[in-house]
């Protein structure tokens, strides 16, 4: 088995750990998140973009069919969502068996209202602007895209990609 990373964050490949539908392929599998209950979303370059497996691969859903026209990246945040497309787009949505959509924002602006939802506290988690998708500072550091961090933190170096 190959096993990649370094350190601490060092990691085997499982080829196949994930176990889709019967004739299903991955397309080009552009970010990996989990949520709270250990559910893994792989965000692929194809339809349905959005593939769902519980923490031992199995497949347990899908979504996102024509939603998006590149998909980026994906960050899962107190249980909420965030898709970025690398058209400077980021939609979000409330995890649960419906995966319900509660907003899109561009450029740091919201486009139509933010849909209230008693799963996120009848609101959005105040995240601030996001980053541009395919931000220069996000090609070097490889973190997935979503919420911004505070402007600094302690204990963090001034490198490339940390905020």
């Amino acid at each position: 088995m190959t096993t990649v990373g370094s350190g601490r964050y060092t990691y085997e490949v499982r080829e196949d750990w994930a176990t889709l539908p019967t004739g299903w392929t991955f397309g080009g599998v552009s970010a990996v998140a989990t949520d709270s209950q250990n559910r893994v979303y792989a965000f692929q370059r194809k339809d349905p973009p959005i593939v769902v497996f519980d923490r031992d691969g199995n497949y347990l859903s899908s979504w996102g069919t024509s939603t998006f026209a590149d998909p980026h990246g994906i960050n899962i945040v107190d249980d909420v969502i965030y898709v970025t497309d690398r058209n400077g787009t980021t939609s979000v949505f409330a995890t649960g068996p419906k995966y319900e959509y509660l907003a899109s924002i561009r450029g740091g602006e919201l486009l139509g209202d933010i849909k209230r939802d008693p799963r996120v506290g009848g609101r959005i988690r105040p995240v601030g602007r996001p980053v541009r998708s395919a931000s220069r500072s996000r090609r070097r550091s490889g973190r997935a895209p979503g919420p911004r961090r505070p402007a600094s933190r302690p204990g963090r170096s001034g490198s490339p990609g940390h905020r």
